[in-house]
């Protein structure tokens, strides 16, 4: 268990270094579902967040372990790469 916990943060960051040389960071109007901690900006806090639940899922009703809704950022109550990478190509963004 630790170790997926641990390969979902390196893939996140892997991601993160990746994509901050051709992402542009520009903000709309309001909340963003990619601030999964809602603290304003998206950061490695979200990265860590959505990678401590990745995995888990939210399908037959009943979590799994680690589900945290917050994290499943596409609302497929699945958290895995996509969420990740939603969060990632966001990342340095501030909501207004």
């Amino acid at each position: 268990m630790k170790t997926k916990v641990i390969v979902g943060i390196m893939l996140a960051l892997f991601l993160v270094s990746m994509l901050s040389t051709v992402m542009s960071v520009s903000a709309d109007a309001g909340w963003i579902p990619e601030d999964v901690v809602k603290d304003g900006e998206i950061d490695i806090f979200d990265l860590v967040t959505v990678a401590v639940a990745f995995g888990s899922n939210n399908l037959t009703g009943t979590p799994t372990p680690r589900w945290n809704s917050a994290a499943d950022v596409n609302g497929d109550k699945i958290i895995d790469i996509a969420d990740i990478t939603m969060v990632a190509v966001q990342f340095g963004r501030t909501d207004p």
